[in-house]
């Protein structure tokens, strides 16, 4: 009889010590992954702004970034870039070649009044689910610098206290040459 007092604590304990190890893992994945900023970045290119005259719409690029995680973040820089994104992979490629996927260039914003009035400034702290905007240039002068130095490719970037983010890169949309 004790013989099965015995094995029926040790069935127990194992079964208790399987449980902890599965909270444990689960705190560590939420606390590591799941419980903390993200940004959601988004390139808008061609959106319109109508100002308060008759004759004032402009066509602009903006960068948008969301907090869309559990924490808040200080969002430091939001920047509008051409070329291709460095992404996490691209570490195992040695350095030599990795130059040449990640060539680019940064597109500083603007001094316009209107568009510096409009936009978020920076640095700024998110809160869960609060946005920060900064519209660059009119399109046609970011569509001008793309061209000339012959990037097809344009993409967003943000950079925050405890998070970072890139939207999707995207085919810039140069007009169709009239020659």
């Amino acid at each position: 009889m004790e013989g099965n007092g015995v094995n029926a604590a040790l069935v127990v304990s194992i079964i208790s010590l399987v449980f902890a190890a599965l909270a444990l893992a689960w705190n560590i994945l939420n606390v590591t992954l799941l419980d903390r900023a993200r940004l959601n970045v988004t390139l808008d290119v061609g959106m319109t702004l109508v100002g308060g005259m008759p004759g004032t719409e402009r066509t602009v690029v903006a960068v948008a970034a969301t907090n869309i995680g559990k924490r808040p973040v200080r969002l430091h820089s939001l920047w509008l870039a051409f070329g291709r994104p460095f992404r996490w992979w691209m570490r195992i490629i040695p350095r030599k070649w990795r130059r040449d996927l990640t060539m680019g260039a940064i597109m500083l914003p603007g001094n316009d009044p209107m568009l510096v009035a409009l936009s978020t400034e920076l640095p700024t702290m998110l809160g869960v689910g609060e946005a920060a905007t900064l519209y660059y240039y009119e399109q046609d002068q970011v569509l001008a610098r793309a061209q000339a130095d012959g990037y097809t490719h344009a993409y967003a970037t943000a950079g925050g206290s405890t998070a970072r983010g890139s939207s999707k890169r995207i085919r810039i949309p140069f007009p169709e040459d009239d020659n």
